[in-house]
């Protein structure tokens, strides 16, 4: 494409039978387009649940463009056949709180990035019978819901099914041909998703560690709301994960991810569904990438240029509104609260602290 190389994914597997072609079944796409089959060269149209496609990925350095610019590179390569297809989807964007509102100015803090068709749906079909997959291909677990009507002879008659798909391929439901000797068979499919898993209850009386050991100053005070945290340090000073999790999102990395700040933070997801998300830390100290595992207490950066680290907890609800928490941590000493004051000397990370979420056996492996 004009003249340079670009990376792309032809989008190809057996969704649905008759066919080798993705499918897509995002809100937006099937909002302006319509697919049609039917199961015979003589017999009726359906309207199809999803719509044909083939993704393909362009390169970073037309991340950005003008949509001018990317009109023109797309009819350039349309006449030199290296496009194989394209859509635009309508982006929505949505605001995340920056540092600085006022708590009063503050809307309800949503996804700042939201990844692009999280979940992909397959169904595979052996003989008479066809066998639904989801595979999540992001860091977050999924709502998926699918409501089945029009369904002909296949067995069981479902009308609605609900899951949670975490990170990874997982089985759905098997629908088996009734009369195999008659070769109309039909179902509607609708689906929706939602980000989070709803079983999941965000621990509000869990005690964090503190982001740094060091604590010169913290006033509870800072990023325009009461929950927020920030912490003083000297540039270059060590950040430590506050618990467990995954990371999602980490500083510069602006790929396909969910992202609640923006893009110098990271971002951690909880064992409870919470996620935490810390600013302040220099990109280029960090060794991790999106999807390690972090203990706590484990090394996660150092603070950058700035001085200090702000460090929020949220939880996750319906419709990707994100609740922001009150966050408790230990001061060493037995105490617990937030720090409103310098501390002298470094804080100690007990191991009833460190290893709290782990289990016998990773509790052994840490010990020795």
């Amino acid at each position: 494409m004009d003249g340079k190389k670009v990376t792309f994914d032809n989008y190809q597997g057996n969704f649905y039978f008759g066919t080798s072609f993705g499918i897509s079944v995002s809100a937006p796409i099937l909002k302006d387009n319509i697919c049609y089959y039917r199961l015979n060269s003589f017999g009726q149209w359906y309207p199809s649940p999803s719509v044909l496609t083939a993704r393909v990925r362009l390169s970073k350095w037309l991340e950005g463009a003008h949509p001018d610019e990317l009109d023109a590179t797309m009819e350039d390569s349309l006449e030199s056949n290296k496009l194989l297809s394209y859509y635009q989807v309508n982006q929505v964007e949505t605001i995340s709180p920056q540092r600085d509102l006022t708590e009063e100015q503050l809307p309800d803090p949503l996804f700042s990035t939201r990844k692009f068709e999280p979940l992909d749906i397959y169904v595979s079909r052996n003989e008479n019978r066809f066998s639904f997959y989801a595979f999540n291909r992001g860091y977050f677990p999924y709502q998926l819901k699918l409501n089945f009507s029009n369904i002909l002879n296949l067995h069981p008659l479902i009308t609605e099914k609900e899951y949670v798909v975490y990170p990874g391929r997982k089985q759905l439901l098997i629908l088996d041909v009734v009369d195999r000797d008659v070769q109309n068979y039909h179902y509607d499919l609708e689906i929706s998703e939602d980000i989070g898993d709803p079983e999941l209850i965000a621990q509000d009386s869990f005690v964090y560690l503190t982001p740094v050991k060091k604590i010169l100053l913290n006033g509870d005070q800072t990023t325009g709301n009461k929950h927020s945290n920030r912490f003083y340090g000297n540039f270059q000073d060590s950040i430590f994960a506050m618990r467990r999790g995954i990371i999602t999102a980490i500083p510069g990395k602006l790929d396909d991810l969910d992202r609640i700040g923006g893009q110098n933070s990271l971002e951690i997801l909880h064992g409870d569904g919470s996620v935490a998300v810390y600013t302040g830390i220099d990109s280029a100290s960090i060794t991790f990438e999106p999807g390690a595992s972090v203990f706590s207490g484990d090394f996660l950066g150092q603070i950058d240029k700035e001085g200090f680290v702000d460090v929020q907890v949220f939880k996750i609800e319906a419709r990707e509104k994100l609740v922001l928490m009150p966050v408790r941590f230990y001061l060493g000493y037995g105490r617990i609260g937030n720090a409103t004051e310098s501390i002298p000397g470094l804080l100690d990370y007990p191991e009833e602290i460190l290893y709290r979420e782990l289990s016998d056996r990773e509790r052994r492996k840490k010990v020795h």
